[in-house]
């Protein structure tokens, strides 16, 4: 029974290993700012960095800001994460618009009247192997925590694009983590249970 209790000792200790967040430098911390991030500016009106806000930034002192200054032109930052083929993972990120929507009127509203091409103002994305899984147009005030569950496929690609002509978007502490397995808990418990049954039976012996 003590190897038997061993082994799923083992088994508990080992899960949490092959856990955890695969994203690098998800909050921005990294003294070299963007290191594990591929960053792509804006073909026009490029405005995209790190910056310091300690008494801003949700998470550490620095967080993400994009605030390109030419609607439908974005700047990009995106990793490459290595995952499981079939594995389900949750991904989530905290962001906010630094200029709302006015009151009363949809963040869709939020486009630039001067431009025939109706692009708004603020657009940002989150974006899992090419398929958009967020797009805020403005409207996001305070930071919000936005989680998304996605498919890995062995090698996946978390891509982050935005501009905000009138003002700023955020993104700090990105995420993205493998969903638990109900086979592993429902392994281990049994396990567990059977271990305290043959305690019982020793015990009632």
């Amino acid at each position: 029974m003590k190897k038997l209790a061993f082994s799923l000792l083992t088994a508990v200790c080992i899960i949490p290993l092959h856990a955890g967040n695969l994203v690098v430098n998800p909050s921005f911390e990294d003294p070299t700012l963007f290191n594990g991030w591929l960053v792509t500016t804006a073909l026009e009106g490029s405005d995209i960095s790190v910056v310091s806000a300690p008494l801003f930034s949700p998470d550490g002192e620095n967080v993400a800001r994009f605030g390109g200054t030419t609607p439908g032109s974005y700047d990009q930052i995106s990793q490459t994460i290595s995952t499981v083929n079939g594995q389900a993972y949750v991904i989530s990120f905290l962001f906010q618009d630094a200029f709302p929507s006015n009151p009363g009127e949809p963040p869709a509203a939020l486009i630039n009247r001067n431009d025939p091409s109706n692009f708004p103002l603020i657009d940002f994305q989150a974006i899992w192997d090419g398929s958009t899984i967020f797009d805020s147009q403005g409207g996001s005030v305070g930071f919000n925590r936005f989680t998304f569950t996605v498919m890995g496929t062995g090698s996946d690609t978390l891509q982050f694009i935005g501009y905000n002509n009138p003002s700023f978007s955020f993104l700090d502490q990105v995420s993205v983590e493998a969903t638990p397995e109900p086979a592993s808990f429902a392994l281990i418990g049994g396990g567990l249970a059977a271990v305290g049954l043959i305690r019982k039976r020793r015990v009632s012996r």
